[in-house]
């Protein structure tokens, strides 16, 4: 069982090091427009769709890591706190 774990967590950070990179492409691509509108539909075309697949991948990594290992608040930690 452990094994698996080890190869889907493996798997998924090497997606998300690849959809980090890809990323930082998009966002870089984004600097080259002068006018806003044209940036903020980059934004949407290109690096929004780059983002939804990056919180995929992280979303199926977060519930592999025990809470008590991550050095950050899990997604549902900073939806529903009230601290």
């Amino acid at each position: 069982a452990e094994c698996d774990l080890i190869l889907k967590l493996s798997s998924l950070t090497d997606s998300a090091a690849e959809l980090r990179d890809e990323l930082r492409a998009e966002l870089d691509e984004t600097k080259k427009f002068t006018v806003k509108a044209d940036q903020a539909m980059d934004y949407r075309t290109n690096v929004f769709p780059v983002m939804q697949k990056l919180r995929k991948v992280c979303d199926e990594i977060e519930p592999l890591i025990p809470a008590s290992v991550l050095t950050y608040p899990t997604y549902s930690t900073l939806m529903f706190s009230l601290n």
